[in-house]
């Protein structure tokens, strides 16, 4: 209920960053250099606006050498007041055990299948007013790795750019050349004769 997590509904809602005021989320991909780290550790020192709550998510985090763990598991053991740290990962056993140890709580999150996700992204073209197919919805969900967010942001794209999400909208957006057309085309370079859809 505190005034961070609602600033974390609106920006799950709008997509708009400029709200967070109080969160930080740090792509260790990215940043995970040691002056990187030390500026992110050094921040979480600053109180933050008010009577909030500072959230710093590390994504990505098994990237991170053991030196870099190592000087965020100091803070973990001693964090700051009103200073809550995420850790995002898709492969925890990467992480010192003394990290993991000293998460307070863990979650685990599945992707969503892709029946899951088209229809999400069927309930936003629904409440955009853009017209959509299953075979566009499911391209889309498919290409972006079943991942919510790159699904909403190629679904976004082929609306601005199409004005809806069908099956030749979204291939016309990506350019993607189908599966059936790269096999048939690996078959004709080594011989292997190809049936066409007359039979020929």
């Amino acid at each position: 209920q505190c005034i961070s997590c609602q600033e974390l509904d609106d920006y799950i809602l709008t997509g708009d960053s400029s709200i967070l005021a109080n969160v930080r989320e740090v792509d260790i991909a990215d940043q995970s250099g040691k002056r990187d780290i030390d500026t992110v550790l050094e921040e979480m020192e600053i109180p933050a606006f008010g009577d909030q709550w500072k959230i710093f998510i590390f994504d990505e985090v098994h990237m991170a050498t053991k030196q870099a763990q190592n000087r965020m598991l100091k803070i973990v053991e001693e964090p700051p007041e009103n200073v809550l740290i995420i850790f995002c990962t898709t492969d925890p056993d990467m992480l010192l055990e003394t990290l993991r140890n000293r998460c307070q709580l863990t979650l685990r999150v599945k992707k969503p299948s892709v029946l899951e996700l088209s229809g999400l992204l069927k309930r936003v073209c629904d409440a955009e007013g853009a017209d959509s197919d299953a075979k566009g919805l499911n391209f889309v969900a498919n290409r972006a790795g079943l991942t919510i967010r790159k699904a909403l942001s190629s679904l976004e794209q082929v609306i601005n750019e199409k004005g809806d999400c069908t099956y030749d909208s979204a291939v016309d957006v990506f350019e993607e050349i189908s599966d059936t057309l790269i096999i048939d085309y690996f078959r004709k370079m080594i011989g292997t004769p190809v049936i066409d859809d007359n039979g020929e």
